[in-house]
């Protein structure tokens, strides 16, 4: 694993429970009202659209993400080549 995609693993799980901790901060001194989530819920019932949007915005990014590519271009010559020899029985020839 390469050192970037460390330091972003490491950045993100930060955000996440800097996220979590800040909302059970703000629900133990203001309440359940004042919480994320509770700004959320009201937001997208006084904005039905942005719920829509947010959710498009998702599946695009995973359908970016996931889907599947028809030829093995995803992959690096050397691993390419690796499972090719795999598949073939040995290493004649490569």
């Amino acid at each position: 694993m390469s050192a970037t995609t460390i330091y972003m693993m490491i950045a993100f799980g930060g955000l996440i429970l800097s996220i979590f901790i800040f909302d059970i901060w703000v629900i133990k001194k203001k309440g359940p009202q004042e919480s994320i989530s509770a700004y959320l819920i009201r937001g997208f019932r006084k904005f039905p659209i942005v719920n829509f949007l947010v959710g498009l915005a998702f599946g695009i990014l995973v359908g970016h993400l996931f889907w599947s590519m028809d030829t093995h271009r995803w992959m690096y010559p050397e691993q390419f080549r690796e499972i090719c020899v795999e598949f073939m029985g040995g290493n004649d020839g490569v």
